[in-house]
């Protein structure tokens, strides 16, 4: 029988710790095993020898490899992948996910790719292969899809419309035999992500949700809470969940809404923990104590919230329509609560000064003095997305136009030192120390890292130690002789090449 393979690439050095369900491609498979068509999922993430795991697959059976591509390192891999894919086998490849969608020529122009599917791609993906079954196949069809034909490469039309998947039909069988390998920094949680809405209504400008949406009338469309009630209590049959994660892009934009399947979650007496990975400084000022007190019986514990900057300069200029005055408020009535916000940052944005950024580290000592449950996340690097806002800005502020899929591999700050054009030296290794401490200022990882492997034992000794330090840098901005964060960059490339 003729089957279809999904890879998961590995993304980086983080795979080490945090290992999700690929949510995306066993939603991605949806309408191809509704239709009967044989699929299967090889995440390799989960294997250390990922190079022989994909050659190891590659049989005469498989006729199409899809890859799920994200921008910048991501990329890299999945050019491997591909070239290991047409060497070792004759089958079709198409690359899918948020850079295949917004880049599509300069993905196309990589000749080993065969197709690409732009945008929600369950039911474009069953017809392909549907199509791709028969003697004489027509792709023109195809929602979404880009192909090559006479010497060209053709675009069909994107579906404007949304792919809300019932969770009946969610081919979660695809990941059950892996499950158990599936983990947040080996802490014995059993731990499954999920969507009860899809889309965002803001326009932030880093984002890349303003520009996926835009031809969408609604830009927000959630589930049925009673739908999402069962689905949870499915997971829980199914898998034992102890944690949700709940993968909304922003899950409170009705926060009545949630309320009610929090409410809910309380009624059916479901005791589990549960996250939220998108949540806004807004919409948690809008809320009771109340609605605080209702997320902590139905067992939330943890919401991510996009900070960003302390500095409302900035924040103007990433167009968060937030402000600092809210962050604090905020901040000040979570303490009350056994909740965890994690504040997520982001530095280097084009017009950000380092005055800027001592504003944020201002305002995120004063945050994690007043609630101490607070968790300092990473201040990560800008990183211009394509046909983002700012990444328009960024081409204006010297940035070199990016066209090619070798370019766009590059656009990466996680595991790599990105210096753009309006980077100063003492800007720069301002952004380093502020990274380096805000692993050890909040004490998280004590509070979150479990001594269950050697390396976690490694981290939270470090924690101890380290902090102190961190402190005392921050607090007198001492970016000079940063030996900590070559540490760190040796100790991030030991962790990628043990995968």
């Amino acid at each position: 029988m003729k089957k279809t393979l999904l890879i998961y690439p590995p993304l980086g050095s983080d795979d080490m710790f945090i290992k999700d369900v690929p949510l995306s491609l066993v939603y991605l498979a949806a309408e191809s095993v509704k239709r009967n068509f044989h699929i299967e999922i090889l995440d390799l993430r989960l294997h250390d020898d990922w190079q022989n795991e994909v050659i190891r697959h590659l049989n005469k059976d498989v006729m199409l490899v899809g890859i799920s591509v994200l921008t910048g390192n991501p990329i890299k891999n999945a050019i491997e992948i591909t070239n290991m894919i047409k060497e070792y086998s004759n089958s079709k490849v198409i690359w899918g996910g948020h850079h295949p969608t917004m880049e599509p020529d300069s993905t196309m122009m990589f000749e080993k790719i065969d197709f690409i599917i732009r945008g929600f791609g369950s039911a474009s993906l069953g017809l392909l292969i549907s199509e791709m079954l028969k003697d004489s196949p027509d792709f023109s069809g195809v929602p979404g899809l880009s192909y090559r034909k006479d010497g060209g490469v053709l675009h069909n039309k994107m579906n404007d419309g949304w792919e809300m998947i019932h969770y009946r039909d969610i081919p979660y069988n695809l990941i059950e035999n892996n499950f158990d390998k599936y983990n947040r920094f080996h802490n014995n949680e059993r731990i499954m992500p999920i969507f009860t809405s899809l889309g965002c209504p803001y326009k932030c400008a880093f984002c890349m949700a303003p520009v996926l949406y835009k031809d969408k009338v609604k830009k927000w469309v959630p589930y049925e809470t009673e739908e999402v009630i069962e689905h949870i209590k499915y997971l829980i049959d199914k898998f034992k969940i102890t944690y949700l994660s709940v993968y909304d892009d922003d899950s409170f934009i009705d926060a009545t809404r949630m309320g009610k399947i929090m409410e809910r979650l309380v009624e059916e007496g479901i005791n589990i923990k549960i996250d939220f990975r998108g949540a806004r400084i807004n919409e948690l000022d809008r809320m009771d104590d109340g609605y605080f007190e209702l997320m902590v019986k139905a067992g939330v514990k943890h919401f991510q919230v996009g900070l960003e900057s302390g500095s409302q300069r900035v924040l103007d200029i990433m167009n968060k329509k937030i402000n600092y005055d809210q962050i604090v408020r905020v901040n000040s009535r979570l303490s009350k609560y056994n909740l965890v916000p994690i504040y997520n940052l982001m530095t280097g944005v084009p017009g950000e000064t380092i005055e800027d950024i001592r504003i944020t580290k201002d305002l995120i000592l004063k945050l994690y003095k007043e609630n101490s449950n607070c968790i300092i996340g990473f201040p990560a690097k800008f990183k211009p997305l394509p046909g983002t806002h700012l990444y328009n800005v960024a081409v204006e502020s010297g940035l070199k136009a990016v066209n090619t899929l070798d370019g766009w591999s590059k656009i990466d700050t996680a595991d790599s030192d990105m210096f753009f054009p309006w980077y100063t030296k003492e800007y720069n290794a301002y952004i380093l120390m502020f990274q380096i401490t805000s692993f050890f200022i909040d004490k998280k990882i004590l509070r979150e890292i479990p001594p269950t492997t050697f390396l976690n034992r490694l981290l939270r000794a470090a924690a101890r130690i380290y902090r102190p330090i961190a402190l005392f840098r921050l607090k007198y901005n001492i970016s000079a002789f940063n030996v900590e964060y070559v540490i760190y960059k040796a100790f991030r490339r030991l962790l990628e090449l043990k995968r």
